[in-house]
Parts: C-alpha cells; sequence; structure tokens
C-alpha cells in the first residue's frame, strides 16, 4: 500500500460544446450521428438497453465551413454505409469505415435551409431562402444536381422539406406562409395549405401529414386534397422537429422543450403522453433502438423510451454531455504540463507543484490540493490550418508536443525554461499523408502516428528518421480504409491499435518495427484500450458490455467481466494508492477493482468508491499524482445559454 495520491483538479478553460441542430440514427450499424453549429459531426454508439450514448469518434469542423443543415444515412452500392451532410452550399458524403469524405458537392444555392433524402429511389432535395427546390439524383454512388421546380408565384421563403418514402413521388415543402405539395413526375405544385407558418413537418402516410407552426401548433393536414384534419395546441412557442415512431405514433418538440406524442387510434390522433426533461430549445429529434433521441440549445442529449412515454409514472431520461476526444494529454513528469485544444486553439499550462505532506495528501476524490507553485498558461498557440484539431499529445519528458488535423500534422520542440518553442518538419509532411492519430511512446523516443488500420508511421526524434511499419493487406484487406481511433503503448514499446471496424485490434513491436499480429476480432464495439500497468503485457479493453484484459505476450484473454455501470466509461488508470487495483471512472462515478481477477469468479468484483463529478478526462504521472479534468454543465456551460422559455402559470393550467 503506498502514500495516499496528490490529486490535480483541473477545468477546460477552451473546450465549449456547441448547439446540436440534426440527428440521425442508424439502427443497423449501432450508431448515432450529431450535427453542431461548429459544423462537427459525433458519433456515438446507439442506444442500450438503458438508453445510453457513447462518443467514439468526432469528424468534420473546419474555420471555414458553413452551417450543417441536416444530416441522414444511406448506403452506397458497395453496401457501406455513407452520412449524408448538407450545408447552406455543399453537400458532403462521408464513409464511416474511414471517416473520410468521399465525395464534395457544390449545392445550386448558396442559402440551402432544408433537406431530405429518398433512400427509395436515390433523390435529394434541397430547399433554400431564394424559393428554389433543386434535385440531385444519387447514382454510381455520386450525387449529381439533375432538375428543379419553378419558383412559387407567391413570394414565400421555404423553411423546411421531405421527400415522401411512400409513393417516392411527392415532396412537401413548408414555407413561412403556406404548404407546397409538389410532384416529381410532372415538376408541378399539385396543391397547396395557405396561411400556415410552418416550422417542422413529417410526412405520415400517402395522404397525410403532421405540421409543426411557429405559433405552437401541430396539425394533422390531408395534403393531397389541401385540409386540414386535427390540431393540437401544447407549446408555448415554434415545433421545430416532429418524429413518426412505428407509424403509429408521433413525437415532437421545439422551442417550447416540452415533448408531446401523439397516438394514432381510430382512424384519428390524440395526445398520448406529455414529457418535459429539458430546459432549453429542442432543435432535432430521432428514434434509436426504440429511444427518442432529443438535443439543441442545451448542446446536451437526452433519451428516453419512446414505448413507455405515455406513462405519467414513466419519468426516466438519460443525458449525454457533449466532450471531446483525444484532446487532452499530459506529461509525466515534474513540472506537470497540460496540453488541451479546442478547434484550432491549443494551450499548453503547468500544473504547478503540490506541498507534498503525507500526512495531509488526499486519495482521488477531488479534494483541492495547497500548491506552493500556481498552475499557469504557458503558451496559446493557433493552428494555421483551417480544420479543427483532431488529436493532440505531449511527451512524457516534457520536451515535445504535436497535433493531428484531418489531413495535416504539425511537431514542436518545447524550452520548458524559456518557454519557446520550436517547429520540427517531418520527412512526410509534404506528401499530405493523413493522420488520424498520434501518441508519444512511455520513453518519448518515438512519436507514433496511424493512418489507417494497415499502416502506422514511427518517427525516430533523435535519428528524425520515419519508419513506416506494415501488415500484410493478405490479412484482412477490408480493414484498408479503417481510422485509427487509438494507439496505446507500454514501457516495452508493445503498440495497441484499434481502428474504427468493429472488434478490430493491432498489436506492434516499435522497437522491432513490426506488426505482430491481430486480437481476435470481437464482437462487441471498442470504446477504449489502455495498458493499466505500463511494466504489464496485460491490455485492457472496454467495450460496449464487457471490461476484458488480454496478454498480448502469450495470446490470451486473462477475463472478461461486464461493466459496473452503463455510463461512458471515462478512463481506466491503476489506483495509485494501491498496485493491485485498477480504476474506472465514469463521468459521476468511480470502481475500483481488484487486478488478479480469478478467471472463474469474475462477477462482482468492483467497488463503488468516492469520486469527482464531470469528469472527462484522468491520467497519472511517474510520480504517483494523479490529474483529473472536469467539464461540469451547471457552473461552465449553463451560464453562457441564452435565456429559457420559462412557464407562466396563470388560472391554476
Amino acid at each position: 500500500m503506498k502514500n495516499q495520491s496528490l490529486v490535480h483538479k483541473c477545468s477546460f478553460l477552451s473546450y465549449k460544446p456547441s448547439e446540436i441542430i440534426s440527428i440521425a440514427s442508424n439502427d443497423n450499424i449501432n450508431l448515432v450521428a450529431v450535427a453542431c453549429t461548429d459544423s462537427t459531426i459525433s458519433l456515438y454508439t446507439s442506444c442500450n438497453s438503458n438508453g445510453k450514448l457513447s462518443l467514439i469518434a468526432t469528424i468534420g469542423g473546419s474555420k471555414f465551413q458553413s452551417k450543417i443543415i441536416g444530416i441522414q444515412w444511406l448506403i452506397n452500392s458497395k453496401k457501406q454505409n455513407i452520412l449524408l451532410s448538407v450545408t447552406e452550399d455543399k453537400i458532403y458524403q462521408w464513409d464511416i469505415q474511414s471517416l473520410s469524405i468521399v465525395q464534395t458537392l457544390n449545392t445550386m444555392n448558396a442559402s440551402v435551409v432544408g433537406m431530405s433524402f429518398n433512400q427509395k429511389n436515390n433523390q435529394l432535395v434541397t430547399c433554400s431562402l431564394d424559393s428554389h427546390i433543386h434535385i440531385y439524383k444519387y447514382s454510381h454512388d455520386l450525387f449529381e444536381y439533375t432538375k428543379s421546380f419553378p419558383r412559387s408565384s407567391q413570394a414565400s421563403s421555404p423553411t423546411t422539406v421531405e421527400f415522401s418514402s411512400f409513393d417516392n413521388e411527392t415532396i412537401l415543402v413548408g414555407t413561412n406562409k403556406e404548404l407546397l405539395v409538389l410532384d416529381t413526375n410532372t415538376m408541378t405544385t399539385k396543391s397547396n395549405i395557405p396561411n400556415i407558418n410552418i416550422t417542422a413537418l413529417r410526412i405520415l402516410d400517402t395522404t397525410t401529414a403532421a405540421l409543426g407552426t411557429i405559433k405552437g401548433e401541430i396539425l394533422i393536414v390531408e395534403y393531397k386534397f389541401g385540409s386540414i384534419l386535427q390540431s393540437f395546441k401544447h407549446h408555448i412557442a415554434p415545433v421545430r422537429s416532429i418524429v413518426l415512431f412505428e407509424e403509429t405514433t408521433i413525437f415532437a418538440s421545439g422551442d417550447d422543450p416540452t415533448m408531446l406524442s401523439l397516438s394514432y387510434s381510430a382512424k384519428k390522433w390524440n395526445l398520448n403522453g406529455v414529457h418535459r426533461h429539458e430546459t432549453h430549445d429542442i432543435r432535432s429529434l430521432a428514434i434509436s433502438n426504440k429511444f427518442i433521441v432529443s438535443g439543441g440549445v442545451s448542446t446536451k442529449l437526452i433519451t428516453q423510451n419512446a414505448p413507455s412515454f405515455a406513462s405519467l409514472k414513466d419519468t426516466k431520461f438519460n443525458t449525454t454531455f457533449q466532450h471531446a476526444l483525444n484532446n487532452v494529454a499530459i506529461s509525466s513528469q515534474s513540472p506537470i504540463l497540460l496540453i488541451e485544444s479546442h478547434k484550432t486553439s491549443l494551450h499548453l499550462w503547468s500544473l504547478g507543484t503540490a506541498n507534498y505532506h503525507p500526512s495531509k495528501t488526499v486519495p482521488p476524490n477531488g479534494t483541492n490540493l495547497s500548491l506552493n507553485q500556481i498552475p499557469q498558461k504557458l503558451i496559446q498557440l493557433e493552428s494555421k490550418f483551417s480544420e479543427f484539431i483532431e488529436c493532440v499529445d505531449i511527451s512524457k519528458n516534457g520536451q515535445y508536443f504535436a497535433y493531428s488535423t484531418r489531413s495535416k500534422i504539425q511537431f514542436y520542440h518545447l524550452d520548458i525554461d524559456n518557454i519557446k518553442i520550436k517547429k520540427i518538419t517531418l520527412p512526410f509532411e509534404e506528401h499530405s499523408i493523413p493522420i488520424s492519430f498520434i501518441k508519444f511512446t512511455n520513453d518519448s523516443k518515438y512519436l507514433v502516428m496511424g493512418s489507417n488500420s494497415n499502416t502506422i508511421y514511427l518517427y525516430d526524434i533523435e535519428s528524425q528518421n520515419n519508419i513506416e511499419i506494415s501488415k500484410p493487406v493478405s490479412l484482412d484487406t477490408q480493414l484498408l480504409n479503417n481510422r485509427v481511433l487509438s494507439i496505446e503503448t507500454n514501457n516495452q514499446n508493445i503498440a495497441a491499435i484499434y481502428d474504427s471496424s468493429i472488434g478490430s485490434i493491432s498489436i506492434f513491436n516499435l522497437n522491432e518495427q513490426k506488426f505482430k499480429y491481430m486480437l481476435p476480432k470481437l464482437d462487441d464495439r471498442i470504446l477504449k484500450i489502455t495498458f493499466i500497468d505500463a511494466n504489464s503485457s496485460i491490455l485492457n479493453i472496454v467495450t460496449e458490455n464487457q471490461l476484458i484484459a488480454y496478454n498480448v505476450d502469450e495470446l490470451k484473454t486473462i477475463y472478461s467481466v461486464a461493466l459496473p455501470s452503463n455510463e461512458p466509461v471515462v478512463q481506466l488508470t491503476k489506483n495509485p494508492n494501491n498496485d493491485n487495483e485498477l480504476m474506472i471512472w465514469y463521468p459521476n462515478v468511480t470502481f475500483k477493482a481488484n487486478l488478479n481477477v480469478n478467471p472463474s469468479k469474475p462477477k462482482n468484483i468492483f467497488t463503488r468508491i468516492e469520486a469527482l463529478s464531470s469528469v472527462n478526462y484522468v491520467a497519472t504521472t511517474d510520480d504517483n499524482e494523479m490529474v483529473v479534468s472536469q467539464l461540469d454543465f451547471i457552473d461552465k456551460v449553463l451560464p453562457t445559454l441564452p435565456p429559457a422559455i420559462k412557464y407562466v402559470k396563470r388560472y391554476g393550467q
């Protein structure tokens, strides 16, 4: 048993979550895509039985990228899953396996406000502020413009659009004055419903649709005949999103974040339930594995069970807070340096030195330390590239740091005494090899860079040589375009790498500069890997459901146990107070477990301990100090949000 460890508590100063504007779920591959106002798209594993979401990657993001209008999933001719993203002026195709852009197409107008893709006839429709309605065909895995509707005779401005998947020929366009019903066969307007300021719409079948209005109404209309069948008024502000669940239930919400449910029975729609779990405007709704996923101005994702929504007693919901991946790293030697990134900025901090008094030290429960040297920002650096920074790392000895974007990498030498940095040009920098993940080895000898799952680059810092290590393509050619999501190394310079495919981990020997083998493929999606003990060959793997310990030298699984919580795992560390224990850090709870698990009795090994809240990064140093970073929603995010709509109680209602 060691002395109790020192704990450094940090709060992010630069990272801020962004407003959510579009959500798209793909239950076939268990992913939920979430688009934000900062032009990024975050990918989460779909809701499990408890409605939890886990962030696995963030794509996109550029200084000059226009606002994302909407995202939808599609499948190309090769049966690959593609994420379609439409901004105000461009159409993007993202290959989800490689997490890379496979097509960029300019839209016919630079003022797109609505989009809808029909997967049955492979056509995309967009509407723009100037009343243009354009159709793009998806053929040979590429989008191309085909035709446009004549502009409406009335001076109405489109707000939303949907391409019917029921008859594959009708397009509904919601405007600030009317509903337009368009026929793609004749390229004409078949009918309209006037005097409605529409803010959301959802086609329900071949004849009816649900409309959300600026006044907070939900209208059920028979669009082929231009008549309003039913009207519901339970919101006090514009309705922004409507989703259809199992063809018989509607969920709707908006600037008034009350969630409303309507069910279809006896040939009419009826109020089915009302819940309010959000504080600020909801911008988008989606259904993921029978869970409603909502997001908006508050930057939070909220999930709740759709089938039980009508129950007045069922008020359970789960909240997922936005956070960044791979944007924080620390050195391991005194003084502890912390580097963090947000969008195109980097910040380098010195965390200070603690007054070490063994009798007064604290366990890792978040108690503040007495510091004789206060934390201070040493350097703030702005990336010269337009793409957002995707990964950052600092060497364990604190002498080097690097960052990578989607297509570039930058490497620097750090003079901590004089607080100066010097850029080091990498041998392959001019070739623009896309690097998706970077990691310094524990001995600070190498910078390891992952480009795809078949190739890694090893930069020898002392000799300034670059080494390319590839695994035989014949092993698994279909993984050629998978993107590296994480690299972890131990003190023997054994590197474990997992990529964007499900369950794939590769092992490399960096000292011998060669690929060793691939671990047996796992059924679950991998969320995190780490060598908890850097001197050990035990690789710890966190999947959606399990914690697995695998001996990379002996090529065998030591144990596999169910995780103690359904929350997304933040980090695994060794217990700095006990070498025989590991700690599993969740955002708001922490568990410890004995590393020497009996493989025949792996159950009930976790003990819940006192912990911090809002944790999003944890690491330990060579001196047995622990760094815990927090992003507290209440203290850091909520005060920056605009005022929320508040109910006023009148006449007892």
